[in-house]
């Protein structure tokens, strides 16, 4: 019973990402690449379509989709005690992942619910970047651009990594034809200017469905965790030597307490190692992990946000997917999801 919600959400959007297209359900000083929260690459101009996200909710049934869910956005001084803003960031959004830039421009990548209207009779899901030069104080939205992919299921769950020739690359879950059959799993693209990417190949696949990785690097080696949505949980654990290719190595699952946590995105702590958010629907909240090699992730103690204690009316049910990056100003800023009232 403990995953029987999350399971039934992502078992119907698995079923419509294969057959039409929906959403589905993110610092070691031997550290060499910086990833998910920070970049040495300056800011250039952005040329892709900009847009205004939508308010409220979405009619769909796919109970995974971003129709009903939105990204809302909360701040702390030391990265462990957050407090909302009451900011909502975009409705009909999911699966966060965040990156800061050295002249303190943010960019949080997200799934937005039919953003790809390329064929205007049936949109997709598809990334959105949500951009911000002041600290998150205001916003503008763009479209990222996927080339390479050919037609087919909708490109989601953003996973961004910023490589030491200051490249992009982006994982993305889709639904993939290998051998004969049609699965998910994750694919990457490359860009030069975070906004517009190029297919490179597909990244990791198992014999089951897996989706909404989460990848970082620790010396030579890439980590990657990606949920296998199909079991109470886990999580199929990956290496990389070239962050292109990856190996699977076993299946693993992270608890706190009683209760099985999903992993979501990762933050680099100042006094070395990372900290790895995730969340769990029985206790209704966001904690975190720690790792120094990648691998072995130790629980915390702190529950970073709470969906018991919000008073603000803007969430519904849970809370989930956190992001979260130090900003310029030296706070932190968390982006998370939560079901639209």
């Amino acid at each position: 019973m403990r995953f029987f919600l999350i399971n039934s959400l992502i078992t119907i959007a698995l079923l419509a990402l294969i057959s039409c297209g929906s959403s589905s359900s993110s610092k070691s000083t031997t550290t060499d690449v910086s990833s998910n929260n920070e970049s040495s690459e300056t800011t250039t101009s952005i040329s892709t379509e900009k847009f205004t996200p939508p308010t409220g909710a979405c009619s769909t049934a796919n109970l995974d989709s971003p129709c009903p869910r939105r990204i809302l956005l909360a701040t702390s001084t030391d990265g462990i005690n957050f407090t909302r803003s009451g900011t909502v960031l975009s409705d009909q959004a999911n699966t966060p992942n965040m990156i800061v830039l050295p002249n303190g421009r943010i960019i949080i990548y997200y799934t937005g619910s039919n953003l790809d209207t390329s064929n205007a009779a049936s949109p997709i899901d598809a990334i959105a970047a949500a951009v911000s030069d002041d600290n998150g104080s205001t916003w503008t939205y763009y479209k990222t651009e996927m080339t390479g992919f050919g037609d087919g299921a909708p490109i989601v769950d953003p996973d961004i990594v910023y490589l030491e020739d200051g490249t992009f690359r982006m994982f993305v879950t889709r639904g993939i034809d290998e051998n004969g059959s049609s699965k998910i799993g994750i694919l990457y693209a490359d860009s030069t200017d975070g906004f517009k990417f190029e297919y490179g190949g597909i990244s990791a696949t198992t014999d089951n469905n897996i989706v909404d990785s989460l990848t970082y690097k620790i010396g030579s080696t890439y980590h990657m965790h990606i949920l296998n949505p199909e079991g109470s949980g886990g999580f199929a654990y990956f290496t990389s030597s070239d962050g292109k290719s990856f190996n699977f190595v076993n299946e693993t699952q992270h608890n706190i307490g009683a209760e099985t946590y999903i992993l979501s995105n990762w933050l680099p702590l100042d006094a070395g190692g990372y900290r790895i958010y995730g969340f769990n629907l029985v206790n209704n909240d966001i904690r975190s992990f720690t790792t120094t090699d990648g691998a072995t992730l130790s629980a915390g103690s702190d529950v970073h946000l709470a969906f018991a204690d919000d008073t603000t009316g803007l969430e519904k049910t849970w809370v989930k997917d956190a992001a979260v990056a130090k900003l310029a100003n030296g706070t932190y800023l968390m982006a998370y999801v939560a079901e639209i009232p």
